[in-house]
Order: C-alpha cells, then structure tokens, then sequence
C-alpha cells in the first residue's frame, strides 16, 4: 500500500516545481507562464521530403530539422517571425550525444533554425546564458521509423494501412531519412 502525504499549502505560498532538462534541475515558480510554447510537431510527407510512395517506397532525403519560432497569435505573416532566439540541440545517434546552439535568423531564415537530423534529437528554446527558457516542454523528434506512431506515417504518406506500415518499420527502409518541422510560438 502506498500512503502519500501532501503538505499544505496557503494561497499565498511560492511553490516551485523542478523541470529536468538533460539531466539538470531548474527550479520554476508554480503558475509561471512560460515564454514559448511548442504548437506544433509536424512530420514531412513524402513528397516534401523529396520521395515516393509506392512498393518499395522511396523515402526521400535525408533527415532534416525546421524549427520557426514567431510572435504571440503565431505565423501571421512575415514580421511575425522572431530571430535571436537561441535553440539547443541535443542528437542521440548511434551511442553518442551531440549537442548545438543555433540561433534564429543567423542563417539567413528569418525567425528559422535549420539542420540534419542524425538518430533522435531534443529541442529546446533557451537563454542567452544557456539557461532554459520557461515553456511548455522540449520537442523530441526522430529519423527512425520505429520511433513515429502508424498514424502519423499513414498520414505523411509513407504507408497506407497498418500492416504497410509495420513492413516498412521492419525494412528500415527510410530510417534516417524523416524529416520534421516544429513551431514555437512566444506566449506574451
């Protein structure tokens, strides 16, 4: 049996809640409204990821990364766009961890990041010194096929039904090769 005691707390107390980013604890007031939250995760479709559907399927390019960052009320056009945000990269392939800081706009993109997705990878919007900026969570996407739920292949174009989609998981076919947009919206 498990008993779990919950002390009390007023109203007016500060209660602060630990958020674990890669193995460190940052300390979050309680009811904090975070600067940016992740709207969206979007897996490429075939076509947009430069390949064809059919038997065998042709997945396209390799693994890539977009990630759009835009004002309050999100993608309204293009002054909408916010660049200098700095966006951590975490990638897990093959055993080893790489990380990267990019910034928004450095590239030439406004308010767009950009890079090759090797294995899996954690995203997340941080502060100038590092330090994680308050949001809703980190986004994690992957270039394997084992690692996106059926729906969604279904749904991008890569397999028709389940039983497509767990030949094409099985094969390995287009492991390595999904390619993901993300959106991360300020909330203020």
């Amino acid at each position: 049996m498990l008993l779990v005691v919950c002390p009390t707390a007023a109203a007016d107390d500060d209660l602060y809640l630990p958020v674990i980013i890669n193995g460190d604890i940052t300390q979050i007031a309680a009811g904090t409204v975070g600067d940016f939250v992740l709207a969206d995760t979007r897996l490429w479709d075939i076509y947009e990821n430069g390949g064809q559907p059919g038997q065998p399927v042709q997945c396209g390019q390799d693994g890539r990364v977009h990630v759009h960052v835009f004002k309050v009320g999100g993608d309204t056009g293009p002054d909408a766009r916010l660049d200098g945000i700095t966006v951590h990269v975490v990638q897990y392939t093959d055993g080893h961890v790489e990380e990267e800081t990019l910034v928004t706009g450095a590239s030439g993109q406004p308010g767009q990041v950009s890079f090759s997705l090797h294995g899996w990878a954690e995203i997340a919007l941080v502060t100038e010194s590092g330090d994680p900026v308050v949001s809703g969570r980190t986004a994690d996407v992957s270039s394997y096929l084992g690692a996106v739920d059926y729906p969604q292949l279904q749904k991008s174009l890569y397999c028709s039904d389940d039983a497509s989609c767990s030949v094409l998981v099985q094969s390995s076919a287009c492991s390595g090769r999904l390619s993901w947009n993300l959106v991360f919206t300020r909330t203020y």
